[in-house]
């Protein structure tokens, strides 16, 4: 999208619900607009064309529904089952873990849960009543270039970037291990001891919680304390210190009780 197209179009958006909070228009084809109340949201949702373009408005996959686990469920029930069995609680979707075993991908007794509401304590099966834990998921990692957040839509590196350096080369060369996020030689590029796979969990987790996105997670955070997620670009090559999940949760819960007080 050239910028006379994302021009017209944010005159447009402007024209029909008036100014949004902000928009983001980042590579591959999505645009990204932060309504600044319900009223304007639901007016976004109603659009079907802005400037000559038809378009498809929906909510981020955050707000579409609440997911969590339950454990322990019998590998006899398939998705289809358990989805039938749940409708009436308020499941949109059921899809159960699949883990690793020997190279082979085996179905586990675990099962993630979307509702269309807020998450209830505990679902019933058949009779069996199961409790319903918070779903926290994983910081996405392309497994093309291994950097942390980056998509197939997103990523602009070549393919067959090396995991163990982060660098294009042939497989049989001998590399030095450095990691392609943090750019500490302590760990490979999917390590999730890095430190900023250990701080995104943290942000993923927070966000999760508070029901906003992680940008806006980011935000809030380094409001109080910048130094948490404000990092350079390039970090020299010597790892450095870094708070991990359990340090962030602490500085939100220190934030939170200095704003009470």
């Amino acid at each position: 999208m050239d910028m006379a197209a994302l021009k017209a179009i944010v005159h447009e958006i402007m024209n029909l619900i008036g100014k949004p909070g902000h928009s983001d228009c980042p590579r591959g084809g999505n645009m990204f607009v932060y309504p600044i109340d319900t009223t304007q949201q639901q007016a976004l949702l109603q659009l079907t064309q802005i400037a000559g373009r038809t378009i498809i408005a929906s909510l981020p996959n955050f707000l579409n529904g609440k997911k969590g686990i339950i454990k322990r469920v019998p590998l006899s029930e398939s998705d289809e089952d358990l989805l039938d069995a749940l409708k009436d609680q308020w499941v949109v979707k059921a899809q159960r873990f699949f883990r690793n075993n020997t190279g082979s991908k085996e179905p586990s007794e675990s099962v993630l849960l979307t509702f269309d509401k807020a998450l209830p304590v505990r679902i019933s099966i058949i009779g069996l009543s199961f409790p319903v834990l918070i779903y926290y998921p994983f910081p996405y990692k392309y497994t093309i270039c291994f950097r942390l957040g980056h998509t197939r839509n997103y990523c602009s590196s070549p393919s067959g970037t090396c995991k163990n350096c982060g660098v294009t080369h042939d497989p049989t060369d001998i590399c030095i291990q450095k990691c392609i996020n943090c750019n500490s030689f302590s760990h490979a590029s999917e390590s999730k001891n890095c430190p900023i796979y250990e701080e995104l969990t943290g942000l993923i987790k927070f966000a999760i919680d508070k029901n906003i996105t992680v940008k806006e997670a980011r935000t809030h955070i380094s409001g109080s304390y910048s130094s948490v997620v404000r990092r350079p670009t390039v970090l020299p090559p010597v790892q450095t210190s870094s708070p991990n999940t359990s340090q962030i949760e602490k500085m939100i819960a220190e934030s939170s009780c200095s704003k009470r007080n």
